[in-house]
Parts: C-alpha cells; structure tokens; sequence
C-alpha cells in the first residue's frame, strides 16, 4: 500500500487542487502591472521576450533581499526593491536596514491589515506578535512570526517552509510547476534558494545564527531580539500573502 507520494506527484496536485498559479497572478498582478510601468521601454519587443530578458534582473533583486533577510512585496515599488538591492551589492547592509525599518515603521498599519487579511484563522496570535513588536518585545514577536511563516508555508504548500531534500529546498519543485510567465514566477526566487534564514545552523557562520530559522525556534540563538528581525520577520509573512486567495476584510 503507497502512504507517501514523491515530490512531484505533491506538486501536480497543489496545483491542480489549490490552484496555486491562478490565486498568484490574481494577489501579484498589481505588482507586475507596476513593474510594468515602471520599466515600460523594455516591453517594445512584446512581453514574452522582454519577461525572458528581465525575469533575471527580478530573480537578482528578490534573491540578494532574501539572502539579507527581506522578502519582496507588492507594498513596496520594484524600483525601489532593486535599488536597495544594488545597495547591499555594494556591501552597504546598514542603509538597506535603515530605509527598509522606516518603511515599515511608516505602512505597519496596513501591513498588519494585509495580513490579518489573509490569514484570517492565525488573528488571535498575529495580532499577539504585533502586539508584542509595538511593545519591543522582539524575542517574543520574531520566533511567532517565524513559526506562523512555516505553518503558512505548510498549509499552502504541503512542506514545511524552507524544508529540503538533497541540500535543495522542496519548495523549489513546486515553484517550478507553477505555469506562469517568467515575469511573475522570478518573485518566488526565494522559495527556489537556500539563505542564511533557512540554511542548517551547521553550516553558518556564528553571526548569522542571529537571524536563522532554526537557530532561533529551537533556542540555539539568544541576541536575535530587535526591530530589524522583527520586521524581517514581518516581511516574509507578508511575502506569503501572495499565495493567498481573497478572504475580505479584517478587524484588528
């Protein structure tokens, strides 16, 4: 008798069960239609050809984010995204922190509406862990957050966020069955790649186990306590909404 099914055979089914990339171009099409409009120049050949030439230059901008622990979403503009991007290329870590922590600070609001939103079911502890971050009590709002992002991840997609198999994350097989253009599927890069976030504590260096996954909710790290984890911690919740269907509106 069969009890497990391969990666593949999980995939084919979100898709057709859960209707993965219908649901993300629905929640994402604003931003492409942005993206679009920022970089319109780029489009005078037509959209296939020009979704092959700049689906590298996102799949760049959301992965070097991601390494740094950000997580790309549609309430922030894609230039702006790919100019912080090119900042911390250069090393300067400290100004992306500094523009992405005001960012925050200014749309909190409505990114804590956003999510509250899509996850309806999860209100009574994201609204704890965004109780706890206006209060600075970062070692309690960063490990919630973090443990909401995986059973988000797990609800969605069947696999626990950031799991791998053979050094890869599982979640890349099922990014990669998702039939969209290049345009739109390059936003999930960050689902496709291991970052010091989800890498094994192992295999880290020591001040990166301040912001790991791991290292974090099984108590192997103790200074990961701040406004900048925090909100990093926020952002990649928010980075999950995309897979969301509508839910309506949400009190706080």
């Amino acid at each position: 008798m069969k009890t497990q099914i391969s990666d593949e055979e999980l995939a084919e089914q979100l898709v057709e069960s859960f209707e993965i990339a219908r649901d993300f171009w629905r929640k994402n099409q604003g931003i492409v239609e942005n993206f679009l409009n920022e970089f319109s120049e780029y489009f005078r050949a037509g959209f296939e050809e020009s979704s092959r030439t700049l689906s590298p230059r996102i799949r760049e901008v959301v992965s070097t984010l991601a390494v740094h622990g950000w997580f790309v979403h549609d309430q922030l503009p894609f230039a702006e995204s790919a100019e912080l991007a090119d900042i911390l290329k250069r090393g300067d870590s400290k100004t992306v922190d500094a523009r992405l922590k005001k960012h925050f600070r200014m749309s909190l609001r409505t990114i804590k509406k956003s999510i509250l939103t899509a996850y309806p079911e999860r209100k009574t502890i994201l609204n704890q862990a965004f109780t706890a971050h206006t209060r600075k009590q970062y070692y309690l709002s960063v490990p919630v957050f973090l443990a909401q992002a995986d059973g988000i991840c797990f609800e969605l997609l069947g696999i626990p966020l950031f799991s791998k198999s053979k050094g890869k994350p599982r979640s890349a097989r099922i990014v990669d069955q998702i039939d969209m253009p290049p345009l739109v599927t390059a936003f999930l890069e960050p689902l496709r790649m291991i970052t010091p976030l989800s890498q094994d504590t192992d295999k880290i260096a020591s001040s990166e186990k301040s912001y790991n996954r791991h290292a974090i909710l099984h108590g192997l790290a103790n200074d990961y306590g701040n406004e900048i984890n925090s909100f990093k911690s926020i952002s990649l919740v928010l980075f999950l909404t995309q897979f969301e269907p509508d839910h309506g509106d949400a009190t706080t």
